[in-house]
């Protein structure tokens, strides 16, 4: 295969396919699986964890233990389970969809914790017996003093579900052929490191960076909404 040249700035691949337009189509894929499933996720565990919470008792201990057991399912393979099943196409539908449905259980349990403290504010206790419907408090008053970390860790979720995404790729388990995504580029790329290095250095690069910028956007979320976490270690 030819090295990258000026007709392919990236290189070609030993099929002859441009580089760059393959990494283009890849990134999109992969960024489009991440944001869709990092999106919900965060909806889904904002309700059970918020709402686990608010309920107290046997409904909280109940939801607990199912958290509990749901976080010891070995997802992966379950996600590679789903997706190995898909046919026509659709195999980064299924992807979102078995991404989304284990991804939450994790994040709802952290989301209950923090709900804890807001279930005893006044305000919360007011509204409970003025006759406020559960959903309404929920949805009106719970998630929303919630925002800042489901911003936070909605942005620091695409990294997660990307890389996810690759894992599951580059082990021929996720996006398969025809379409392609950045994972697919690097299971493509290792059996010809030696003979076409390009065809697995430039998608690792891309990788490398995309999750590098995201958790630079994540911490510089965390530092304009929460203004403590860029005061710590300082004496002003």
């Amino acid at each position: 295969s030819d090295p990258p040249s000026a007709d392919h700035w990236l290189g070609p691949t030993t099929g002859g396919s441009d580089m760059y337009a393959l990494i283009i189509r890849g990134l999109g894929r992969s960024l489009s699986i991440g944001f869709i499933s990092s999106i919900a996720i965060t909806i889904i565990a904002a309700f059970i964890g918020t709402a686990i919470a608010y309920f107290e008792g046997a409904v909280e201990k109940v939801g607990m233990w199912l958290l509990d057991m749901l976080l010891v399912v070995p997802s992966f393979l379950l996600i590679a389970l789903i997706i190995s099943g898909s046919t026509g196409g659709h195999d980064w539908i299924w992807l979102i969809f078995g991404l989304t449905a284990f991804g939450w259980v994790g994040y709802a349990r952290t989301l209950r914790t923090l709900t804890l403290s807001l279930r005893e504010r006044e305000y919360i206790k007011a509204a409970k017996y003025m006759g406020v419907p559960a959903f309404r408090i929920i949805l009106r008053h719970l998630i929303p003093n919630l925002g800042s970390v489901l911003v936070i860790n909605t942005v620091l979720g695409v990294v997660s579900a990307v890389n996810s995404e690759t894992a599951l790729s580059f082990l021929g388990l996720g996006i398969k052929a025809p379409d392609t995504s950045l994972g697919t580029l690097l299971n493509n790329g290792q059996s010809i490191i030696l003979t076409a290095p390009w065809v697995l250095l430039f998608p690792s690069i891309v990788l490398i960076l995309l999750t590098f910028s995201v958790q630079l956007i994540g911490d510089g979320l965390r530092d304009a909404i929460d203004p403590y976490s860029r005061s710590a270690g300082k004496a002003e």
